[in-house]
Order: C-alpha cells, then structure tokens, then sequence
C-alpha cells in the first residue's frame, strides 16, 4: 500500500510535523519510520506532530502490539514526546487509542490530539514545565 510522508521542521517552536496521507500499514511503517527518526535526528528535535487524520491505519490489534518493538530495534529516544493528530471523528480511533496506551506502556512518549494547534499547545507545554 502506497503512503505519502511529508516532513517539516519549525525551528521556531523546534517541532517536527510530519503529515501522512494514505494507508499505513505492516508493509510500510518500518520504512516510514527511518525516514522520520532520520529527519528528527537530523534537527536534533525532541518534539513531533504525526498528522494521521489522513490515513487508514491499517493494522490488527496485534501487530499495533508489536509496533514498539520494531521502535526499540530502531532505537527511537525516550526523550522524543510525539503527538498524533486523528482528528474528531477518525475511524480508526479505538485503534489509536490502544496504540497509545502500549506506546506509553513501554516508556514511548505519546499522546493524541484533535487537532494539530492542541498537539502544539501539548509539546510547548512540557517545554515550559521543564
């Protein structure tokens, strides 16, 4: 399944936005996850708006289990806070929300969001209480 990565960096605010439009699933998450470790790496970016209100996240609750696995084999930072923006009535949302909670309990920082001035307000916030 084809998915378009777009990636931006605010050197303002220090965030990464990554945009993705399409369907994510087994096939290509691994491949879109380098490229967006590489990017925040790049910017030296502990900060980063994953906009998914644009994809199918194609996935069964089991391999959404295994996605953090895949993030420690990567080696991702547990110092990166990540926000995904699903919007208000995405459908897969019980699928996002499951996938935020293994995140979480695996010691990957990660929250959602509605919108991508909330997910803004949610990083810059932890900034300021650091």
């Amino acid at each position: 399944m084809n998915i378009d990565l777009q990636l931006n960096y605010n050197s303002g605010n220090g965030i990464v936005y990554v945009t993705l439009i399409g369907a994510l699933c087994n096939n290509n998450i691994e491949a879109i996850t380098k490229d967006i470790i590489q990017y925040v790496r790049e910017y030296g970016s502990h900060k980063v708006i994953i906009d998914h209100t644009a994809i199918k996240f194609d996935f069964r609750f089991i391999d959404i289990y295994r996605i953090p696995e895949l993030y420690d084999a990567m080696g991702i930072s547990r110092n990166v806070k990540s926000v995904l923006v699903v919007g208000h009535k995405h459908h897969d949302k019980q699928k996002f929300d499951f996938y935020t909670s293994v995140c979480m309990k695996h010691g990957i920082q990660i929250s959602i969001a509605r919108k991508v001035n909330y997910a803004e307000r949610l990083l810059l916030r932890d900034q300021a209480l650091a």
